[in-house]
């Protein structure tokens, strides 16, 4: 990969809770328009890996370099005004379920307009919806009204609304824990093939954490697997098999 095409570089990361050791000298690159798997048993370490970049908690050691500079995360609004969003895998930490779509949507950024001759503001709801429904229809997301509460959307739809809330606020690095956890085989369909889509056509580079290698090798361009906290391997899933990746996840033949 060449070093103007590389927009994330995670460096050297290494993260300790106690005696636990969490992560291992990892490197980490993310170029533009790529999206990767990052993939492993449970306690590789994806996950305080992906905090990390989230701005939950710091490295212990090791840089993170974002369009070529060094950057720092001190809390997840940090990462956030810096491009990366997260999507977790519980829905109700980036959801509110009893607000509305369009409400959900524009959380945190509100759009307001002057009211009483400019001395109080108010939300400008009409203008919120129809940008709501703007961007539902540009990554191809029915939904039958944007005033219903997210509880009365199914799991997928749910899923569909957080990637549209991403959408529009045109993050540089979108990051996905595993997006199709507890859905159903069409809603999961649904989900790969928007992932995919906002891959390629809107040229979002994203990182998906799964433990769903049939999804991986469906989507992505790159493999990367951790192992008890270290990068043990990566690869191109149109020149490996899913056995061998298996075989670098469990570190056995």
């Amino acid at each position: 990969m060449k070093s103007d095409e590389v927009l994330l570089k995670m460096e050297g990361i290494c993260k300790s809770f106690g005696e636990v050791r969490a992560l291992e000298n990892v490197h980490f690159t993310l170029s533009h328009h790529e999206i990767v798997g990052l993939v492993g048993g449970n306690g590789a370490g994806k996950s305080t890996l992906i905090k990390i970049l989230a701005g939950v908690f710091p490295p212990d050691r090791g840089k993170i370099y974002l369009e070529g500079k060094e950057v720092h995360f001190k809390s997840p609004r940090d990462a956030y005004e810096q491009g990366i969003y997260t999507v977790h895998q519980k829905m109700e930490e980036i959801l509110a379920p009893h607000h509305d779509v369009a409400a959900n949507i524009f959380m945190g950024e509100e759009i307001t307009k002057p009211f009483f001759g400019g001395l109080l503001r108010v939300l400008a709801r009409r203008e919120m919806e129809k940008e709501a429904e703007s961007v539902l229809s540009r990554v191809g997301i029915t939904i039958d009204s944007v005033r219903r509460p997210i509880v009365s959307y199914s799991g997928g739809q749910r899923q569909a609304v957080a990637l549209a809330k991403a959408l529009r606020k045109k993050p540089k690095i979108l990051v996905l824990d595993e997006p199709t956890a507890a859905l159903g085989v069409k809603e999961k369909f649904q989900v790969l093939h928007l992932i995919k889509r906002l891959g390629k056509e809107e040229g979002i580079p994203i990182i998906i954490v799964s433990h769903n290698l049939e999804e991986v090798f469906e989507i992505v361009d790159r493999i990367v697997v951790l192992r008890n906290g270290q990068m043990v391997g990566e690869c191109s899933p149109s020149l490996a098999t899913k056995e061998q990746v298996v075989q670098m996840i469990v570190g056995g033949e």
